[in-house]
């Protein structure tokens, strides 16, 4: 069951909640948002967290202007080829009703070897009746998205990325 859109602002709707589990807001971020990575980050609002939103901002203008930029490998799996394949299941592994670690288990496939392997999603909330948004996902490989996309955007002298749980506002560009 999806939770109606709300309105946030005059002529702003966000986006539905990802669902009123940790579980099924991790499985529901997967299923539609696998490639959010490489979209326009506009379209992640209320469903990531705002510094990861912001750090998401960052890398996608940095590649409109055909730079090579922080994210440089699947931020599930953690490699630059392969694919995740079926079975993915998913298991919290920790969280109370502020916040959540979700484990996301999946085979993965390349040149023609198969490995299970799994990915972590740390999911928050700023209260109890919120809906629950990607804080980060650390991939297969052991790298956080946020430290990537926090390490890379110190390395280029900008502010850093607000702290986790931070309700410190963030502009993404209209």
């Amino acid at each position: 069951m999806l939770v109606p859109a709300t309105v946030q602002a005059v002529g702003t709707v966000a986006p539905p909640c990802l669902g009123k589990s940790q579980l099924a807001a991790a499985e529901t971020f997967y299923k539609r948002y696998s490639e959010f990575y490489l979209q326009d980050p506009k379209q992640l609002r209320g469903l990531v967290t705002a510094g990861l939103l912001y750090g998401l901002a960052q890398e996608y203008q940095c590649k409109k202007q055909g730079e090579l930029c922080a994210i440089e490998a699947d931020p599930w799996s953690g490699a630059q080829d392969g694919e995740i394949k079926k079975p993915i299941s998913f298991r919290l592994l920790s969280g109370d009703n502020r916040s959540a670690t979700v484990a996301m288990h999946y085979l993965f496939v390349m040149d023609g070897k198969k490995e299970k392997q799994s990915a972590t999603l740390q999911l928050e909330r700023n209260n109890p009746n919120a809906c629950w948004q990607v804080a980060d996902i650390v991939s297969a490989t052991g790298s956080s998205l946020r430290q990537l996309l926090q390490t890379t955007q110190s390395d280029a002298d900008e502010s850093p990325l607000p702290p986790p749980g931070s309700n410190q506002a963030t502009s993404v560009t209209d």
